[in-house]
């Protein structure tokens, strides 16, 4: 088993980690854009939006092109942008 499998939690494949992910994050921003309605975006908000969507691509692109090299980082950034999304978000309310 290489150590890339190990770190991110043995057997499981790793584009099924990054597509679970993907997944989530996109479901998450949709569900944002819903609830926001017609209601104007912040900065905040659109800075960390589109953050978000040059990380996912990132994301996109290497698991089609089959690269781990570097996904550990990569989903670090993606997670830490989903939170300041979660943040921006929740300063609205």
């Amino acid at each position: 088993m290489s150590a890339f499998r190990r770190k991110m939690g043995g057997e499981t494949d790793w584009r099924e980690k990054a597509g679970t992910l993907l997944r989530s994050v996109t479901n998450f921003m949709v569900e944002v854009q819903r609830k926001r309605g017609k209601s104007k975006i912040t900065a905040g908000e659109y800075v960390v939006e589109r953050k978000l969507v040059f990380l996912l691509d990132d994301l996109r692109k290497a698991v089609k092109e089959n690269n781990p090299l570097g996904l550990s980082e990569l989903i670090g950034e993606i997670n830490q942008c989903w939170f300041e999304l979660y943040e921006e978000v929740s300063k609205r309310k």
